[in-house]
């Protein structure tokens, strides 16, 4: 089984770069905690990385395809790409902006199946649903 951080490590060697420790420490944030603003990610790292080594590791990881931004309302969040955490969609919620993977085969099907409708051809695709997560749900409704 290939694992992420031996992938992490071809991904940037392929692009003439090392693994150093402030890009292993973003990369594992990025891995356990999922989608991240840059505040989230420096409060995280604190101690582990200085705030411009951050900042690199995150534009660098941008540029080479290892993370992506993802839009939640007017902020942005890193996460890594689907090379590390396979295809997926984001629900987001529009209260407290937490963002939720979803995972759905017969969504992905249905997803596949438009453009023959159309006489179309997808080559790639994002799904971003809004609303509110259950914690904030269950807020709303006390």
């Amino acid at each position: 089984m290939y694992n992420a951080r031996a992938l992490l490590k071809d991904t940037l060697r392929s692009h003439g770069l090392s693994l150093t420790e402030a890009r292993l420490s973003v990369f594992k944030i990025l891995l356990g905690y999922g989608p991240l603003n840059m505040v989230s990610l420096l409060n995280k790292t604190s101690g582990r990385a200085d705030r411009a080594s951050v900042y690199r590791a995150a534009a660098t990881f941008e540029k080479i395809g290892i993370a992506q931004r993802v839009s939640v309302g007017m902020d942005e969040k890193l996460e890594l790409t689907e090379i590390f955490e396979g295809h997926h969609h984001h629900f987001s919620c529009t209260n407290c902006g937490r963002i939720i993977s979803i995972n759905d085969r017969q969504l992905e099907s249905y997803i596949d199946n438009l453009p023959s409708l159309r006489g179309n051809q997808i080559v790639a695709h994002q799904l971003d649903i809004q609303g509110l997560c259950s914690k904030c749900l269950s807020i709303s409704q006390t």
